[in-house]
């Protein structure tokens, strides 16, 4: 991760991945799963966010926590 503010730790501790509800689905993941996003760029653990206004087959990760 490359985050280094104590403002953002306050806020939200943990890592989120946002991700469509349809996707969740097809991969047994809920809301609030730990989940292990990989690219070939290198892998993170975060918390997943199931939300309907995310695109099927798009993920949302906040800067700070890749």
């Amino acid at each position: 991760m490359t985050r280094r503010s104590l403002a953002l730790d306050t806020i939200s501790p943990d890592g989120r991945v946002s991700m469509n509800e349809l996707d969740a689905k097809k991969r047994r993941i809920r809301d609030g799963d730990r989940v292990r996003v990989s690219s070939q760029h290198g892998a993170v653990e975060l918390v997943a966010e199931i939300s309907s206004a995310m695109k099927a087959g798009e993920v949302f990760i906040p800067f700070a926590f890749w």
